[in-house]
C-alpha cells in the first residue's frame, strides 16, 4: 500500500514563515476540539462528575478560542465581524418572531454555537496553507487515540457500566472515530495497527453510528484503490471473526451491546429514537413554516432534540424552506466533491464521514464543533481549485 505524504508536506517546509505560523495556531485551535472532546470523556470515565467535566471542556475551549481570535481578526477582520453581526441579527430576529426559542439560544447557542462552533469554522476557513492543517490533524489523531486507549483501559479495569445494561458509550464511539480513520488513511504499518486496535474498542464499547462512518470511509478508500476483492475478503473475515471476538470478550467479563446486536441481527433495532422522531414529525406538520433555530427543542419542550439532521432542519425552517435548504446542501456537498481533487478530496470525504454523517443520526449541527470543522473545510478546499488560482499557479 502506497504511503501518503499529505501529512508530511508542511513538516518538510520548515522553518515556517509568519503566515504559516498563523496557520499553525488556527489549525491547532480548530482541531483542539477533537482533543478536548476526548479529554472530557476520559475525565468522566476516571471518576470526574459529568457536569464538571463538561464545564472543564467549555472553559478550555473558550481559552483556545481566545488565543485564536486576534489571529482571525488580523487575517480577515471583515469576515469575522460580518459573521458575528449576521449571527446577532438572526438572534434579534428570533426574539421577535420565535420568542419560544430564546431560552435554547441562551442555554446552547451562547454556550456552544457562538463561542466555539463559529470560531472553529472560521479558523479552518481562514487557513492559507492546508498542509499545516493536515500535519496537525495527524498529531491530534494520535493524541486522541492514546486517550481512547486510556478510556478503554479504565472502562475494563474499573468495571464501569456506561449504560443501564451494557459497557457501552455512544460518545466514546465518536471519540474513536477520527483517530481510526485518520490513522487508517496514513497507511503506515504502525498507524494501521493502532487504527485496528481502536476499531476493536469501537466494536466492543462504541455505538452503531460511529461504526457506520468508519465502514463507509474504509469502503470509499478500497473502492478508490479498486480493491474489490479485498472488500469481499474483509466481509468474510468479519463474518467469521465477530463470533470469535464476541466469545473472547465474554470470557473477559465484558458485555458488549454492539456485539450482541451483531450476533442477533438487530443492528437496525429501535433504541427509543422512533418515539422522538414521531414527536418531531408531528411538530413539523403542525408548523410547516418552522419553529425557528432550536425549534426541535421547542417541539419536545426541551426534553430532547431531533437526533436527525434533516428533521432538525425541517423543524427549524419548515417543510418548504427546509426542504429547499436540504436540496441546496446536497448539491453543494456533491459539487465540492467534484471540484476538489486528489488527496484533498480524500480529506474532504474523511471529514464528511467523520463530521457530517454522525449528525444524521445523533447530535445537533448547531452545537457540534465537528460539523463546524466540516463546514470550514468544505469552504476552504475549493479555493485551491478555483480557475483563477490554478492559472496563477501554472504561470509560476
Amino acid at each position: 500500500m502506497r504511503q501518503s505524504s499529505i501529512f508530511d508536506i508542511a513538516k518538510s517546509s520548515k522553518p515556517w514563515n509568519r503566515s504559516q505560523r498563523i496557520d499553525a495556531v488556527l489549525s491547532l485551535v480548530a482541531l483542539s476540539q477533537l482533543f478536548l472532546s476526548a479529554l472530557q470523556g476520559t475525565l468522566i470515565i476516571i471518576g470526574m462528575p459529568e457536569k464538571l467535566a463538561s464545564e472543564y471542556r467549555v472553559y478550555l475551549s473558550a481559552a483556545t478560542i481566545i488565543i485564536a481570535f486576534p489571529f482571525l481578526l488580523f487575517r480577515k477582520p471583515r469576515v469575522v465581524v460580518l459573521t458575528y453581526l449576521f449571527t446577532i441579527a438572526i438572534y434579534l430576529f428570533h426574539t421577535v418572531f420565535f420568542p419560544n426559542t430564546i431560552e435554547y439560544w441562551i442555554a446552547e447557542a451562547f454556550r456552544f454555537t457562538l463561542p466555539i462552533c463559529i470560531p472553529t469554522a472560521l479558523c479552518v476557513i481562514l487557513i492559507k496553507d492546508r498542509y499545516i492543517f493536515y500535519y496537525y490533524l495527524q498529531l491530534i489523531a494520535y493524541i486522541t487515540g492514546f486517550l481512547s486507549l486510556l478510556y478503554g483501559l479504565f472502562t475494563y479495569l474499573g468495571g464501569a457500566i456506561l449504560s443501564e445494561n451494557y459497557d457501552y458509550s455512544q460518545g466514546f464511539g465518536y471519540m474513536l472515530l477520527f483517530p481510526i480513520i485518520v490513522l487508517f488513511y496514513q497507511k503506515k504499518w504502525y498507524s494501521l495497527v493502532f487504527s485496528a486496535i481502536l476499531l476493536l474498542l469501537l466494536i466492543v464499547y462504541g455505538g452503531r453510528g460511529p461504526l457506520l462512518s468508519v465502514v463507509l470511509f474504509f469502503v470509499y478508500v478500497l473502492i478508490k484503490q479498486k480493491r474489490f476483492i479485498l472488500i469481499g475478503v474483509l466481509v468474510g473475515a468479519v463474518a467469521v471473526g465477530i463470533p470469535i471476538l464476541a466469545s473472547t470478550v465474554k470470557s473477559l467479563g465484558i458485555t458488549s451491546r454492539m456485539l450482541d446486536l451483531m450476533l442477533t441481527g438487530e443492528m437496525a433495532q429501535d433504541n427509543g429514537r422512533n418515539a422522538i422522531n414521531e414527536v418531531i414529525e408531528r411538530g413539523i406538520q403542525q408548523e410547516p413554516f418552522g419553529w425557528g433555530l432550536f425549534g426541535d427543542r421547542v417541539i419536545t419542550d426541551g426534553a430532547n432534540y431531533a437526533h436527525s439532521f434533516y428533521r432538525e432542519i425541517l423543524a427549524e425552517f419548515g417543510i418548504y424552506i427546509g426542504g429547499v435548504l436540504l436540496f441546496v446542501l446536497a448539491i453543494e456537498v456533491i459539487k465540492r466533491f467534484k471540484i476538489i481533487k486528489d488527496e484533498d478530496r480524500d480529506m474532504y470525504v474523511l471529514f464528511f464521514f467523520a463530521c457530517f454523517v454522525p449528525i444524521l443520526f445523533s447530535g445537533s449541527y448547531l452545537t457540534s464543533s465537528n460539523f463546524a470543522l466540516f463546514i470550514g473545510l468544505a469552504i476552504l478546499l475549493p479555493k485551491f481549485y478555483s480557475k483563477r488560482r490554478v492559472k496563477k499557479f501554472n504561470m509560476k
